[in-house]
């Protein structure tokens, strides 16, 4: 723990460190799971089918002729479904003296099975020598997706879209093309999406017409909140914006500059890049953050105390398995971080073991994500190994015990989100859990922060600086008013946050509080505000309630332009 006001007013500037407040989640650098919303209960089609026709024969009249014993069933041509399968149609007719009749009843129960199991232009023909010597040959016509016609892309390249709704030389499944158009249409680049399939005129082909109605393709937002440390100001106000599809693949550049308001002292600008590789769910992602603070917090305003932080990473990314109901996600990202500080404007070390005033960290961060959702209920899952190297002086160089950090460390942070549908309006309970876990002494940079908005409401931001923590939160989201015309809603959040946190070999520190958030919004408007009382905290945690957030009130207004 820390015992004087110069070091805790120094550590606070690592705040800096952590994603910029004021941005919406899904954006920027937040490495955080994200929560898809619930499936819809009841979806509409995804496109429109030609009418099916079962007794339409694909082939001239069948062969045979009444009395004679069919011996034997031969099946060409099938992958999809397997020649077993196909025999187990076929068995009720075999040994039987069966005729043309009879064999065109098997010939339209193969074509049925293709048509139940979403194969609706694939069945079975008669060739023109299909039976010899009571043995039936069926050909089996597997259809394709021969075109897909796209209108309304704008800039964006067809591409994009066929290459996920076909794959080269698949069969037509009308199941696995409705899933397919169904998590297009969860792409933010579409606002809709209409679809017909038509039968072409080629025997076995099909096109599909898909009308596009692009979504906007850039937001600008600013926010104004009292998000930060109390040490560098809390109070700041942020402009933030995204762009899509500048590359025509589907890319997104988003940027944002926060600033203080009132007597803070911290600025920070961040850009970020994320561009998709392929179609079977490779991104590239690029992002660049750089900050800088002051303590203004006394009694230690006087001594200058100045905070220079950096941030630089890039990721790749690849989806194993998605579906409407559960996606599967892995990647790597490469992370270089540099913080800078001065006292009285000279170069100065709040790091034990690094000398130089300027601490470095080089991670190797390796993740895994996991979704899951239903109409009633959504989880999704996030685990992140963090292998380490930082420019701390080895430990013979600075042999203090408990005070030497390790210049090599591991650390696994575990995320969970879960949301379960409770009524019809929308009302919903949130449960949430951020878990960090390391055996290792940390610089300040890599700790876990615990305290403020988003872990333990009614504490300072910051409020514990630790190497390992836990955050666990309890929320029930409530409409409580909800008018479409005028796009005016009001929703009440009670909530209970809890918070541990500790360093090796240290006792830990605890957090508590329960209060009720409010987010008021009308049209481009947004309001929140969050109003917490602290039920149990540590006796190590001091507090005077000079502040807002000390008190327990934090607001945020944004506003969106578009």
């Amino acid at each position: 723990m820390l015992k004087t006001p110069l070091l805790a007013a120094a550590a606070a500037l690592t705040a800096l460190a952590a994603p910029a407040r004021g941005i919406e989640p899904d954006h920027l650098n937040v490495q955080e799971p994200v929560r898809p919303p619930y499936l819809e209960r009841k979806p509409g089609e995804p496109f429109s089918l030609p009418p099916i026709a079962p007794d339409a024969p694909l082939s001239g009249a069948a062969p045979g002729a009444p009395g004679v014993v069919l011996e034997r069933v031969r099946f060409v041509g099938n992958t999809v479904i397997s020649t077993d399968d196909l025999q187990g149609v076929a068995a009720p007719f075999l040994g039987q003296a069966v005729g043309a009749d009879d064999l065109e009843t098997l010939r339209q129960k193969v074509s049925m099975l293709y048509i139940e199991r979403g194969y609706l232009n694939s069945g079975a023909v008669f060739d023109a020598n299909a039976w010899e010597q009571g043995t039936l040959t069926l050909r089996i016509i597997e259809g394709r997706l021969k075109e897909i016609r796209l209108h309304g892309l704008e800039r964006l390249k067809e591409p994009y879209v066929t290459d996920r709704l076909r794959r080269d030389d698949e069969p037509l499944n009308i199941l696995t093309l409705g899933e397919r158009f169904q998590l297009l249409l969860t792409d933010p680049l579409f606002a809709r999406m209409n679809g017909q399939l038509l039968p072409d005129a080629e025997r076995g082909q099909a096109i599909l017409n898909v009308e596009v109605e692009r979504a906007l393709p850039y937001q600008l937002s600013v926010f104004a909140n009292n998000y930060l440390p109390i040490s560098i100001g809390p109070q700041s106000g942020t402009i933030a914006g995204w762009v899509r599809n500048l590359t025509g693949y589907g890319d997104v550049l988003e940027a944002s500059y926060q600033d203080p308001l009132g007597h803070g002292d911290a600025r920070r600008g961040a850009i970020g890049w994320r561009m998709p590789l392929n179609t079977w769910g490779t991104q590239l992602s690029l992002y660049y953050d750089s900050g800088v603070s002051s303590v203004i917090q006394q009694p230690t305003r006087p001594l200058n105390i100045e905070s220079d932080l950096t941030n630089k990473e890039i990721g790749l990314g690849q989806v194993l398995s998605e579906t409407l109901r559960q996606r599967l996600a892995v990647g790597v990202n490469r992370v270089w971080r540099e913080n800078r500080t001065t006292l009285l404007g000279d170069p100065f070390s709040f790091v034990p073991g690094e000398p130089t005033g300027t601490s470095k960290a080089r991670d190797w961060r390796f993740w895994q994500e996991y979704s899951h959702r239903s109409d009633e209920q959504v989880l999704a899952l996030r685990s992140t190994f963090t292998f380490g190297e930082n420019n701390q002086l080895p430990a013979r160089a600075f042999p203090l015990p408990g005070l030497t950090l390790d210049r090599h460390y591991f650390i696994w942070l575990g995320q969970a989100q879960y949301a379960h549908r409770l009524l019809d309006n929308g009302s919903q309970l949130i449960l949430r859990l951020n878990v960090q876990d390391t055996p290792d002494r940390l610089i300040p940079m890599e700790k876990m922060a615990v305290g403020g908005i988003n872990t333990v409401r009614g504490y300072l931001e910051n409020q514990l600086v630790r190497d390992n923590g836990v955050v666990a939160n309890i929320e029930l989201d409530f409409p409580v008013l909800a008018d479409g015309a005028r796009q005016l809603s009001l929703n009440l959040k009670p909530f209970i946050d809890y918070g541990r946190a500790w360093d090796k070999d240290a006792a830990a520190s605890v957090i508590a509080s329960a209060g009720l958030a409010t987010r008021l919004r009308w049209q481009g408007l947004t309001f929140d505000l969050s109003l917490a009382k602290r039920i149990h905290h540590s006796r190590t945690v001091i507090s005077n309630g000079s502040n807002l957030q000390e008190k327990g009130i934090e607001l945020q207004l944004s506003y969106a332009f578009f």
